[in-house]
């Protein structure tokens, strides 16, 4: 699934209220419009209430067009309201202009995650809670900011990507999870160039879809412009 839009509010879609999963979506290329005085929220997605899961998914190049780009919150994807609950497990958040991730409030678990190459966060929180484990940051000019829960993430080390952004042989990210690939599901997905699949102790971070065609994954496995 691609979502492509101009919008002020979630870009790519935006979910009030309700259970909505995302599973295998592309949010790719969506631009929030702002005046100099207001603030977009979630270039990608824009979740407010409700209890919703994104798993397999990809956020990239998204972005705000604006005057100030101070009011721009979450690029990739922005969770506010107290009583949402969001479960993000296995994503990739690559190149999105300004943040990544912002939690304007309520509650926020990220999984085996990529965050790379972003102009201002990958992670912020204001309100409520956020945690992260398993997961990647690289290039991203301040990884986290606000106070939350980091557990056993690669925070500002290189992780040694090549072919796009597989994992190379020695990277730290290899066999640093910390779960087995196949108690969390991975062991159908990987991380390296060759296409093997995950095995063992989980590597970190997002795991390419290894088997059925995944549109998401081959266009940031073989687009040059999305994958660097």
């Amino acid at each position: 699934t691609i979502f492509i839009s101009h919008a002020s509010r979630g870009g790519g879609a935006a979910v009030i209220g309700g259970a909505v999963s995302f599973v295998e979506c592309l949010f790719a290329n969506n631009h929030l419009r702002n005046s100099s005085s207001s603030t977009t929220y979630g270039g990608g997605l824009y979740l407010e209430g409700g209890t919703h899961r994104i798993e397999h998914s990809v956020f990239s190049a998204n972005g705000t067009v604006s005057s100030s780009l101070a009011n721009a919150r979450g690029d990739g994807l922005h969770v506010g309201g107290a009583t949402t609950v969001v479960t993000a497990f296995n994503n990739l958040f690559n190149g999105n202009m300004r943040d990544a991730v912002h939690v304007e409030n309520g509650a926020l678990e990220i999984d085996y995650a990529t965050f790379v190459t972003h102009g201002r966060y990958g992670v912020r929180r204001l309100n409520g809670t956020l945690a992260v484990a398993n997961s990647i940051f690289w290039q991203c000019a301040d990884p986290t900011n606000g106070t939350m829960t980091i557990n056993n993430c690669l925070v500002d080390v290189d992780p040694l990507f090549e072919r796009g952004l597989n994992l190379s042989s020695d990277s730290p990210a290899i066999d640093a999870g910390g779960d087995t690939a196949t108690s969390v599901g991975l062991d159908q997905r990987g991380t390296t160039k060759d296409g093997a699949a995950d095995s063992g102790t989980a590597d970190l971070g997002y795991h390419f879809n290894r088997g059925a065609f995944s549109y998401a994954d081959d266009l940031i496995r073989f687009d040059p412009l999305l994958a660097n």
